[in-house]
């Protein structure tokens, strides 16, 4: 019997739709039929072989272009596999003329129970995701805020190798330098204010700086300080603008123009890391100097030049080891002295935070600067400090609190307590807040202890 195809459309309401229903009569009839790849494929299996009139009938089916059932054939000896473009049932009839393959799109209740399958599946994938985001949630509220988030950035233009904000520095007990502060991150403004009181004066500060990205790896920032002398009244404004270039995530160079009370300035840093060491090379020229209230009083000036190394080691370990010259003078007028410069650290601050969202710190550092000859118009001299220093910091409910206490020793002059304290909110959003306050040997050589309190707001506005 000569093989033959018919293919017959079959309308059923909305299910005719859905699919054609296709026919192909054999001459011998296959052993199985079988379903795969979920109602997406048939399988005829002829033990015998298949016929060769058989072959050519599934041959002309899938190439007949009247089935959307069929999407291809596979012939192989004893076998046909039967592709179909959607879920369909197949089944053999027995005719007069032979025996007809029936195809024939999947009934209603089996498409239905394929879909409940679907979303039963969906719902156990939606309750599992549920579960670990509640894990989630519970595991961030217990854990400890991020650190604050210091970028490979440089150090402040009147001292290029920039001191830890977490402790009250020696050199800084009177000063608000804004190199001395955490940088500013992403498009930001801040405004501090300050008291400071030491042997025989006091003094106030406000200082307002501002940062920007406006192109990727260009990066502007602005800063302006005024301050008030109580004895003798002196008040004077000091601001300076930078412009700093990140080559790479290894590489960046800052340019710093410098204005004081009858003096301009400028400094160039550039900082370049090699492997676990970064190399930090920078100088200042004319820069305003206000670190005692002598040399607030006559508009000291700064200039110098420093090279150092910084190495961040394992376990939370860091040293830094730096040196250069450094001299100092009136805006105009004569030097008040010169010499070399050596400054060292060694610290400790686990990258672990310990149970309670504790973080300790410990610290050593060296301060020196052996200069030719002391001068008492602005209170510089020869020094040569060592500050051992241990802090801590934690979370208090939505606050941040840190705190260190260490002892100061200068070599050429007295020695005395430092201490510091930080509280601060809002790490995490928009705006930050906080009150500091320290206490710190002065720069005498009596180093009769100077005390320093303010606080700052901060606004992040922009990435």
């Amino acid at each position: 019997m000569r093989a033959a195809l018919a293919v017959a459309l079959v309308a059923a309401g909305p299910a005719a739709a859905q699919g054609l229903r296709t026919e192909i009569l054999l001459d011998a009839a296959p052993a199985a039929v079988e379903a795969e790849a979920q109602g997406r494929g048939v399988l005829l299996r002829f033990p015998g072989g298949i016929a060769p009139a058989d072959a050519a009938a599934l041959a002309r089916a899938a190439q007949a272009g009247g089935s959307a059932l069929l999407a291809g054939i596979t012939l192989e000896h004893d076998s046909a596999r039967l592709r179909l473009s959607r879920p369909a049932a197949a089944r053999l009839e027995a005719r007069a003329g032979g025996t007809v393959l029936v195809i024939e799109p999947a009934s209603a209740g089996w498409v239905a129970e394929r879909f409940a399958a679907a979303e039963r599946l969906s719902a156990l994938m939606a309750a599992e995701v549920a579960e670990a985001r509640r894990r989630f949630e519970a595991l961030r509220a217990d854990a400890p805020p991020p650190p604050e988030r210091r970028p490979f950035a440089l150090p402040g233009p009147a001292e290029p190798v920039a001191v830890p904000p977490l402790a009250l520095a020696y050199r800084r007990a009177l000063s608000v330098d804004a190199g001395a502060e955490p940088a500013l991150d992403g498009t930001a403004l801040e405004a501090r204010g300050f008291l400071a009181g030491g042997p025989g004066a006091a003094m106030a500060s406000a200082l307002l700086r501002g940062a920007a990205e406006p192109l990727p790896g260009w990066r502007l920032a602005v800063a302006a300080e005024g301050r008030h002398l109580d004895r003798p009244s002196r008040q004077a404004a000091r601001g300076e603008f930078s412009v700093s270039r990140t080559w790479s995530e290894a590489s960046a160079t800052r340019v710093t123009l410098l204005g004081g009370p009858g003096a301009a300035g400028a400094g160039l840093e550039h900082a370049q890391r090699l492997g676990p060491v970064a190399l930090r090379l920078g100088g200042a020229w004319n820069a305003p100097w206000w670190d005692t209230a002598a040399a607030f009083r006559r508009d000291a000036v700064r200039d110098g030049a420093e090279a150092a190394l910084e190495w961040a080691g394992p376990a939370g370990v860091s040293a830094r080891l730096g040196g250069g010259w450094a001299r100092y003078g009136l805006a105009g007028g004569a030097t008040a002295g010169e010499g070399a410069v050596l400054r060292a650290a060694l610290a400790w601050a686990p990258a672990v935070a310990w149970p309670g969202g504790v973080q300790p710190r410990l610290e050593y550092r060296l301060d020196g600067e052996y200069l030719d000859r002391a001068s008492a118009l602005i209170e510089s001299r020869r020094r040569e400090v060592h500050l051992l220093q241990a802090g801590l910091g934690g979370t208090i409910g939505p606050l941040r609190a840190e705190g260190a206490a260490g002892w100061a020793w200068d070599r050429f002059g007295g020695s005395g307590p430092v201490a510091s304290a930080r509280l601060s909110a809002g790490g995490a959003g928009p705006w930050r807040v906080g009150l500091e306050a320290g206490v710190a040997p002065s720069l005498a050589a009596s180093a009769r202890p100077v005390w320093r309190g303010g606080g700052f707001l901060a606004w992040r506005f922009g990435p």
